[in-house]
């Protein structure tokens, strides 16, 4: 392979340019003349050919060739170092392509190049800082942010401290970038916070202050720092290298900014005294002449710009889209940030304001020459005073000066000149020092003091001047270029050792790489007898001059062993220095008193004595300043302030000079040797400040940012060529790219190798197994000169060109395999062809024949028809005679056998008569002695069944006067007389009750009586001293006598219901008492019954047992009734109230029977199991709870089915228990309890016990014990339960006790603390959530029993009045479940309880709605309702934490599977494309799990199961089921939007696929809005796969994605990647987009979609049908809810 095989027919050049740099040529012919190689090229835009006519040697050494131009493929590519032609027009071209595409940004290798956009571009948002977060350097498109998070990752992974180097010349944005990169860092925290924290991906950005106080130093360097020049708005004049301090916290493993420190360098103070035109000063002086209030305007003597001397030269005050007096607003917010107060900030801008007025001093000519100040000079005074110092001393050392000699010391006048020249000198000294003493107060401030534990890192970021070469260079230039020229050799050294490391780490065969060191012109500058040694020498000397020191320069380094050094040929003030950029020519001008920087100790020493103390604290300097000592001293000993030229130089030469101010750096070190009584030069302190920076920055990573001005203009996406190539070598791009050619610059794993170029040999060798070797067999067969390649571990490396060459071998491949391909489908297509022609033709063939073969047939067809007439005709009339003669012999047959058939029916009907006889007889004859049989033997069965039938009655009747009976009847009797007592007790207290509503009553009705008399009294008053009242007071009095009326009269209904209350209390109590009598004369009727019957021993026993129960049930009811009965404890643990019953005994004392002991509860068991009901011998405890259990229809038995005609209609079952059931055990209370008394105060029950052998006598018994009536209308009646028949007086009696009794249960469970232990631990904590099943669907009601359960309960204690406690419960209640479904550790738990949560707040909507009806009149109503308000908006702020929160948690899981299940994931078969992502993707990113967009609709349809089975809300469910789709849409646009490896139209086509199922499942699942949210993604899916070659393409594709904007349109085609013979989209087409969305002033021009959350829109709160209770599982240990439904 040769340089020939390049330059062959059809090969692109390129040839330089004088204003284009390079033009595209390309190759018309080559071919071989007379020994010699000629090639004709056609270049563009020339009509002449270009001829080249080369020897052999000529072209083998690639001499005189022009460069050559890369393959399209690798045009735009986003790293110039994977270029294969690595020269300076392909760097050229890749970068202006680029721009044109509006991508700013490009890889070098190491180097990100940034080219000023000159206009705002949405590349910087919150959104992108996102993207870019956790991503490796190439995973997205270069950006700054992508160095900084390599930068970061770096510090954290490696635990070495980095450097980011921003470099350029004014105005290409380097403080820009920087203010990027700060801002990133300030915020990458937060980021990190997001990524491993979804749920605070949506706060925004929360910096701390000390990342806001390090944001806050760009406002402030910017404006005492930066000017507007002719080149940029707002550019730093001076240098920084700012060091972002890290601190790791070791709880939390966290990295966060601590602090920061700042160094500055190369401040141009002579900015301050002198502007250009078009130029403008500091941004400071501006924004303090525009902002400054009023008060202190006048005070400071400010006023416009225009009237002062160092504001109006440049002509230039303001600047277009700036606002000054906001910027001073924002830089006093920034000095308030860094921690300066507002007092010493007014102290600045008084400084300021006094250097402005020592420009308008005016100096004046005297005699001789001289020059003086007018004393009375406005600005000297307002100077002076606000300097602190006297005007006529600050006047007389600007005009005159003091020399001192050995003898003495004159004082001698200045000339005006000089004069002036010191008023210039003190203002930028005081300028120097004030930004000196800023800086110093950051570092305070803001620097962060390491201690001994602390891991602290830092991350350095240098924005610096770039290569400066203009006309006239003078020390500026020298010292600006002094210190790149340190950058580059650092940046060398840097690429180098990288270059190097790779090969070493590869283990191929290399050599050391040789590349242009410039350490010898360092070294010329530097060195001990170097320019800045020789300069600080003659600076030294009293006699010393810019001439001497340049003759010096010429003598040391005129020679030949100098090649950095050049004396110009017509000059001898001028030298040049051959810089790595290019040479550049100083003028010595200015050099000697640019170098010294001093200032007259005599205007020092009245600085430093000045009555403002910050002048005094600003200029104080350090003691051994004036002595300058070896090689080091203490921080903060330099001065520097602006130099004059020399007496000889005109007035525009002082104004035109430019002399520059080295920054604060605390850790300077001087080094050299310097003379007592010197001070230190600018060039020593820059020197050793520059040292002192290489030094941090070869301890710490480099990153390098090389920023590019594209145009002189400042036109948006305006390209230069020239002016771009020019900085591309000044920055050292080139050079990089220089040293990467000289070694192996293409590299490529092996699988990446052979995925592209496998294609190169043929199938059968094909070994995809081993990717070595089959990289191995490629190149070596293509390849034929080893050293053009290399072979490592892991990769294989190129010499620059066998890229291309390897692309051109494979295009011709591949242009082969298209042309045998495009061979075959040719002749598919004549073959084709020609069979339907031939086919055609036997068509017709066949048409003509059958015709022919139609006509024969009919022929044929006609004949033979004719034949087979005459033969059916002939068949025909032989058939018929046939037919008469068959029809005459069958009548004959027919008339002889059916007179024989007659014959024989008659003989048979005679025999079946006959036998029929004979049966009936017999059958009448067997049955009657059957019924005489069974007769008999029925009478002998009931005989005895009648006899064991009374021998059985005999033994009931003995058994039925047994003492059982007995005792059973005592206990009936005993319970009576206690409820008879209870009742008397409570009506005693109801009508002590009434008696105190009564006289509370009359107290209002006296209250109400003085009001009126008052009322009445200033009426009349009124009345006499108005004679006419107003129409308005007349109806006020009417409506007061109509209150009076109403009052009167509802006191008077008040007071006889009163008394009707009373008397019917009365006799209700006389009633009460009659009964007590009547049951006491029973009771000792049966005592004595007892007595008189004869007791076995066995029967004693169980009396003495039965009296020590009576005694023990007496003691118990006494207790009650005092009130003091005391609880136990919750009744957990026991399962049913029997159970309860019986350990109430066990905690009494009472002994328990041998039948108890046996259904008590066993020891091993914490429960007790299900037992049957209680004996006789049952007893209340003394718990409220147990009596508050024993309403409880667990532990009654069911009842015996009774024929209809005995049941009647009983509200209650529990009455029908107590009549009819030996062992129902129910309470009674003493009064019946109303709604609104206390629902604190208690009442005591007692246990009454029937026995089973009174059931016949229950109606008697019933009876006779009247009760008085009641109310009954609103008894609730059960129809799953029988009724009995009963008196019809004694029902509504018993009614209104059981409900009583209920009420009483009620209220003693809803008072248990336990109850809402069983709530939130039973029914929230502890619950068991079933799981869905597509299976068996659960019920409604099985889901969402928690809310209906816990809003019952609400609803109970809202009716008792029990506010507080509800208010109680109802927070517990929802802090549980915040607690539970907050943790998000199951899909199911948080569906489960969101649902529950908007189920129980439309119960609570029920509740509320009923309460509304029943409660208006009610003064306790507004408190309820404010309560009830209170909770259902805490339910609500429930709610919404609880969708937001478990959408968060779905959003994380979501988010990690939309870009490989949608983006990545390859379904559609037949057009697969790289998984790589694409040819030029060499990233090594870190392994992540790979989804499908099967796995992905899975994930769907489970959580669509889960919001279906647990019965959520259809507007919540929709709303959930929407955001997951538009959280897909937005992640995968934003991914694909940032990748440019997965722009192709395959993958459009893959994507679009995959979308296409997404929506079928929407589809399926009713949400057509869920799709609408892939509509963005969709549009560009179909952008991929659409024409982009013409503006007519372009339209089509703006009218079909109608939803996307301008700019995310314009970067999917800038970042479309073309396969192989697509054409790429050009950059007119990208322009045309450009100015499109320009025209169109969108008002959304956001590259990204915004991934902020969705508002939650709360569905209206319905109000339940009813509240359900039934779907609680049987399996819940929750028995206080399950005795307080059961009461209802």
């Amino acid at each position: 392979m040769s340089q020939v095989d390049f330059y062959n027919q059809g090969t692109r050049v390129w040839f330089p340019d004088p204003t284009k740099g390079f033009v595209s040529g390309i190759v018309l012919s080559n071919e071989e003349v007379e020994g010699k190689i000629k090639i004709i090229f056609d270049i563009e835009g020339r009509d002449k050919k270009h001829e080249l006519l080369l020897t052999k040697e000529e072209m083998k050494q690639g001499k005189n060739l022009p460069y050559l131009r890369n393959p399209p493929v690798l045009e735009g590519i986003d790293d110039l170092t994977l270029l294969s032609h690595l020269h300076e027009p392909a760097v050229l071209h890749n970068v202006k392509l680029r721009y044109s595409q509006e991508q700013i940004y490009t890889y070098s290798g190491i180097v990100l190049i940034a080219l000023n956009p000159f206009q705002r571009l949405p590349i910087y948002t919150h959104d992108i800082m996102k993207a870019y977060s956790g991503k490796r350097r190439g995973e997205l498109e270069p950006h700054l942010f992508a160095v900084a998070e390599e930068a970061y990752r770096n510090m954290l992974k490696e635990h070495r401290n980095q450097s980011i180097i921003v470099s350029g010349e004014s105005g290409a944005g380097k403080t820009q970038s920087a203010k990027y990169i700060m801002r990133y860092f300030a915020t990458v925290d937060d980021l990190d916070k997001n990524r491993a924290n979804p749920e605070s991906e949506d706060d925004g950005i929360s910096m701390s202050e000390v990342e806001e106080a390090v944001l806050a130093t760009n406002p402030i360097m910017e404006a005492f720092g930066n000017a507007k020049t002719t080149r940029n708005d707002n550019s730093s004049r001076f240098g920084k290298y700012i060091e972002i301090q890290f601190l790791k916290d070791p709880e939390s493993n966290r990295v966060k900014i601590c602090g920061a420190k700042t160094r500055t360098y190369l401040l141009e103070h002579s900015r301050l005294v002198f502007q250009p035109l078009t130029e403008r000063n500091y941004h400071i002086f501006y924004q303090l002449c525009s902002g400054c209030p009023a008060a202190e305007r006048k005070e400071l003597g400010i006023t416009s710009y225009d009237q002062y001397h160092y504001l109006n030269q440049g002509g230039e005050g303001t600047i277009p889209g700036v606002d000054d007096i906001e910027e001073f607003g924002v830089t006093q917010k920034a000095l308030s940030a860094i921690g300066i107060p507002v007092s010493l900030q007014w102290s600045i801008f008084r400084l300021c304001a006094a250097l402005l007025h020592i420009g308008n001093i005016e100096i004046m000519d005297a005699r001789n020459d001289d020059s003086q100040i007018n004393p009375f000079d406005p600005a000297l005074e307002i100077a002076a005073k606000l300097l602190g110092v006297s005007p006529i001393d600050f006047s007389k050392w600007i005009v005159k000066k003091q020399i001192r000699t050995r003898m003495e010391t004159i004082v001698a006048n200045r000339k005006t000149y000089d004069a002036i020249v010191c008023r210039d000198s003190i203002a930028k000294f005081l300028y120097s020092k004030l930004f000196d003493w800023l800086v110093n107060m950051i570092n305070k401030n803001l620097a962060y003091e390491k201690k001994p534990k602390d891991d602290l890192s830092f991350i350095g970021v240098l924005d610096i001047y770039g290569f400066e070469h203009f006309q006239k260079n003078s020390f500026e230039q020298f010292c600006i270029n002094y210190a790149n020229e340190k950058l580059q050799q650092e940046f060398n050294q840097h690429v180098f050792k990288l270059e190097q490391d790779e090969y070493v780490a590869e283990k191929i065969e290399w050599s050391f790489i040789d590349f242009n060191d410039n350490q010898p012109c360092i070294d010329m500058i530097e060195s001990r007898f170097g320019i800045l040694a020789l300069l600080d020498e003659e600076c030294r000397l009293p006699s010393g001059s810019d001439k001497s020191l340049i003759s010096k320069l010429y003598q040391k380094f005129d020679n030949k062993e100098s090649k950095f050094f050049n004396k110009p040929r017509f000059s001898q003030n001028e030298f040049t220095i051959s810089h790595y950029a290019l040479d550049v020519t100083y003028q010595i001008e200015g050099f000697i008193e640019k170098n010294k920087d001093t200032v007259s100790d005599e205007q020092l020493n009245l600085l430093q004595e000045s009555s403002n103390e910050f002048i005094k604290e600003i200029t104080q300097l350090p003691k051994d300043d004036t002595e300058e000592t070896a090689p080091s001293s203490p921080p903060n000993k330099r001065m520097s302030l602006g130099f004059g030229n020399n007496s000889s130089s005109s007035m525009p030469s002082i104004n035109k000079r430019m002399s520059f101010a080295f920054g604060s750096n605390p850790a300077i070190k001087r080094v050299g040797f310097k003379p007592k009584g010197h001070k230190s030069t600018l060039g020593s302190i820059f020197k050793s400040s520059l040292i002192e920076l290489m030094t941090t920055i070869r301890s710490t990573d480099v990153h390098y940012i090389r920023c590019i001005k594209p145009n002189q203009a400042k036109e948006a996406f305006e390209f230069e060529p020239l002016m771009v190539l020019s900085q591309l070598r000044a920055c050292g791009v080139l050079e990089t790219i220089r040293i990467s050619c000289a070694g192996y610059p293409t590299r490529w794993t092996f699988p990446e190798f052979i995925e592209r170029y496998y294609l190169l040999i043929n199938s059968k060798e094909w070994e995809f197994e081993d990717p070595k070797a089959f990289s191995m067999k490629i190149v070596n067969s293509t390849i034929k000169d080893n050293d053009k390649f290399q072979v490592g571990l892991t990769k294989i490396f190129f010499r620059t060109g066998m890229l291309a060459y390897l692309e051109k071998l494979r295009s011709d491949k591949l242009k082969k395999c298209v042309v045998f391909v495009q061979k075959n489908a040719r002749r598919f297509v004549y073959q084709h062809r020609y069979k339907e022609l031939k086919k055609s033709a036997i068509f017709v063939q066949n048409l003509i024949r059958s015709a022919i073969a139609k006509n024969k047939l009919r022929e044929l067809s006609e004949q033979h028809s004719a034949i087979i007439i005459q033969k059916y005709v002939r068949r025909f009339l032989d058939k018929k005679h046939y037919d008469d003669m068959k029809k005459s012999a069958l009548v004959l047959q027919t008339h002889i056998r059916s007179y024989f058939a007659r014959k024989e029916l008659v003989n048979l009907r005679r025999e079946r008569a006959a036998i029929m006889i004979q049966k009936i007889f017999r059958g009448q004859r067997a049955s009657h002695q059957y019924q005489q049989n069974r007769k008999d033997i029925i009478f002998v069965q009931s005989c005895i069944r009648r006899h064991f039938a009374h021998k059985e009655f005999r033994l009931l009747k003995a058994e039925a006067k047994s003492i059982t009976y007995m005792k059973k009847l005592n206990y009936q009797l005993e319970n009576k007389v206690f409820e008879l007592s209870q009742s008397l007790t409570q009506k005693e207290k109801d009508n002590q009750q009434y008696e105190e509503k009564i006289k509370t009553m009359d107290s209002q009705i006296q209250i109400w009586k003085e009001k009126f008399e008052r009322l009445d009294n200033r009426f009349k008053e009124s009345s006499e001293q108005v004679n006419e009242g107003s129409a308005e007071q007349k109806r006020e009095i009417a409506e007061l006598k109509e209150n009076r009326t109403q009052l009167e009269a509802r006191i008077t209904q008040l007071k006889n219901e009163n008394s009707k209350i009373v008397m019917s209390k009365e006799r209700e109590l006389e009633e009460l008492r009659r009964q007590l009598q009547h049951q006491i004369e029973e009771n000792n009727k049966l005592r004595e019954n007892m007595k008189a019957i004869t007791k076995s021993s066995e029967d004693s026993t169980m009396v003495n047992q039965l009296k020590r129960e009576v005694l023990s049930l007496k003691d118990q009811l006494q207790k009650s009734i005092v009130g003091k009965l005391k609880g136990e404890g919750p009744t957990e643990g026991y399962g049913t109230t029997e159970n309860y019953l019986l350990d109430a005994d066990e905690r009494v004392g009472r002994p328990l029977t041998s039948g108890r002991q046996d259904r008590g509860r066993s020891k091993s068991n914490k429960r007790r199991p299900l037992a049957p009901p209680p004996t006789p011998s049952s007893a209340v405890s003394k718990t409220p709870q147990t009596r508050n259990i024993l309403q409880s229809s667990q532990s009654a038995p069911s009842l015996p089915n009774l024929p209809s005609h005995q049941s009647t209609s009983i509200s209650s079952p529990l009455v029908q228990n107590i009549e009819t059931h030996p062992n129902v055990v129910v309470p009674i209370t003493e009064a019946v309890r109303r709604k609104s008394m206390p629902p604190a105060k208690k009442e005591p029950t007692l246990t009454l016990v029937i026995p089973e052998s009174k059931i016949s006598d229950n109606n008697q018994s019933l009876n006779s014990a009247p009760i008085s009536q009641n109310n009954t209308k609103n008894n609730i009646k059960r129809k799953s339960e029988p009724t009995l028949s009963t008196p019809v007086s004694a029902a509504p009696r018993l009614n209104n006790n059981v409900r009583n009794m209920e009420e009483e249960c009620r209220l003693k469970i809803l008072e248990d603390e336990s109850l809402e232990h069983e709530i939130i631990e039973g029914l929230i904590m502890n619950l068991r959530i079933p799981l869905p099943s597509t299976q068996s669907v659960s019920a409604r009601k099985d889901i969402l029993f928690p809310a209906h359960i816990i809003g019952s309960c609400m609803q109970k204690l809202y009716n008792h009045g029990m506010l507080a406690r509800l208010q109680v419960l109802s927070s517990k209640v929802m802090r549980s479940i915040q607690s539970l479904a907050t943790r998000f550790e199951d899909d199911y738990v948080s569906c489960f309880w969101l649902s529950n949560t908007f189920e129980l707040m439309c119960v609570l909507e029920r509740i509320k709605l009923q309460e509304d009806g029943g409660k208006r009149m009610n003064l306790l109503y507004n408190n309820s309702q404010d309560v009830l308000n209170k909770i259902s908006n805490d339910l609500e702020y429930l709610l919404v934490e609880l969708y937001h929160g478990w959408m968060k948690e779905l959003k994380k899981r979501i988010s990690n599977m939309a870009v490989p299940a949608i983006i990545e994931n390859q379904s559609l078969p037949n057009f697969f494309c790289n998984k790589s992502g694409g040819l030029w993707n060499k990233i090594k990113s870190a392994p992540q799990t790979s989804y499908t967009v099967d796995q992905l609709l899975t994930f769907l349809s489970k959580i669509s199961m889960v919001l279906r089975c647990y019965f959520m809300e259809e507007s919540i469910a929709r709303q959930i089921l929407c955001e997951l789709m538009r959280i897909l849409g937005v992640t995968a646009f934003n991914h694909l939007i940032m990748r440019k490896n997965f722009c192709t139209w395959k993958r459009g086509m893959q994507i679009q696929y995959n979308l296409s199922r997404l929506e079928e499942w929407c589809d399926e699942h009713q949400i057509p809005e869920g799709a609408l949210h892939l509509e963005r993604l969709v549009q560009a899916a179909k952008l991929l796969q659409l024409n982009k070659t013409t503006f007519r393409d372009i339209e089509i594709i703006f009218n079909v994605c109608y939803l996307l904007n301008s700019t995310q349109i314009k970067k999917l085609l800038s970042l479309y990647y073309p396969i192989d013979f697509e054409n790429p989209v050009s950059s007119d087409i990208l322009r045309s987009i450009s100015k499109r969305s320009n025209s169109n002033s969108e008002t959304n021009d956001n590259l990204l979609l915004d991934t902020e959350d969705s508002i939650f829109d709360r569905p209206p709160i319905r109000a339940v049908d009813k509240i359900d209770t039934s779907g609680m599982p049987t399996w819940t240990d929750l028995f206080l809810i399950k005795c307080l439904l059961e009461v209802d």
